[in-house]
């Protein structure tokens, strides 16, 4: 998309392109933010706290969360949130989210 960005500063906007028309304009909104700089440094910081290493079937909790125990130093007596529980809708959607991605795991 920045290079599309980068074509229409130098040579002007080209007639509209087949494949960008599949898109709805809320579709190439979020494309373009999805692309932005702090789009980006959200999904680097969520990705240096993985531990890709890790099987997330085998141990989710180490894959989720190892890359960011590797840099942090945990107390003792710390509180984790069971993904094992049912989440109300009302529940962050990231919450929600990880939840599925580990029953997707146990459940099989």
């Amino acid at each position: 998309f920045r290079a599309f960005q980068t074509y229409v500063k130098t040579y002007g906007e080209p007639q509209r392109l087949p494949y960008v028309s599949q898109y709805t304009p809320q579709q190439l909104y979020f494309l373009s933010y999805a692309s932005s700089p702090v789009c980006e440094s959200a999904g680097m910081a969520l990705k240096a706290n993985l531990n890709e290493s890790v099987d997330p079937c085998h141990d989710f909790y180490a894959f989720a969360c190892g890359g960011w125990e590797a840099s942090h130093t945990l107390p003792d007596d710390n509180q984790w949130i069971s993904l094992s529980k049912n989440w109300s809708t009302s529940d962050s959607n990231a919450v929600t989210y990880a939840s599925d991605l580990y029953k997707a795991c146990i459940d099989e």
